[in-house]
């Protein structure tokens, strides 16, 4: 793995042999859980999420809708709780206040922060079925900087990378700079 730095960021460059998954987790049980994605998925976008983080609550919805519109086309979507700084129950009150239908599991070790590169929530990682890195980085423009929104939305580059992956078409903007809550390590 090749590391880029932006802006005081250190983020991994996924040579296009290098696989990220299976995913070494924890269910929210506890119980330890290795996450590949379905045979027949066209990708999968994994999202790293905070329970007390104010942006990963906002955008709740959004990743509800995002994984109800692209599900039935072949991309998955999971959420990861990194750390150990959220407990099990916390993290099952997220799910439940926020009504979350895609799967979720806790990273406890952050092996997988670190595998990908996360330092914020929300951020996003969208794979190809191979486990190829296609997209990374912010949801959409909504936040433009901690607590501060827009009025409209501009720019919603995790759908377009979404359907620019199911459509078998290459992703148009592969990167982008996530605003969210820190995630420590």
């Amino acid at each position: 793995m090749r590391l880029l730095l932006i802006i005081g960021l250190w983020l991994p460059i996924w040579a296009s042999a290098q696989s990220v998954f299976p995913l070494s987790l924890s269910d929210l049980k506890d119980h330890p859980a290795t996450y590949r994605p379905a045979q027949d998925a066209k990708g999968v976008a994994i999202v790293f999420l905070l329970p007390d983080c104010p942006s990963c609550q906002s955008y709740s919805k959004t990743l509800n809708d995002l994984y109800r519109e692209f599900q039935p086309q072949g991309l998955e979507v999971i959420g990861v709780f990194p750390g150990k700084y959220a407990s099990f129950s916390e993290v099952e009150v997220f799910r439940s206040d926020f009504r979350i239908a895609f799967p979720l599991f806790v990273d406890k070790d952050q092996g997988q922060v670190r595998k990908v590169g996360a330092a914020v929530a929300p951020e996003v990682f969208l794979f190809d079925r191979q486990g190829h890195s296609v997209y990374s980085g912010r949801i959409d423009d909504w936040m433009v900087a901690p607590g501060k929104k827009r009025l409209q939305i501009r720019n919603h580059e995790l759908r377009d990378a979404m359907k620019a992956l199911s459509e078998g078409r290459k992703v148009r903007v592969p990167r982008t700079i996530p605003i969210g809550c820190i995630i420590e390590q």
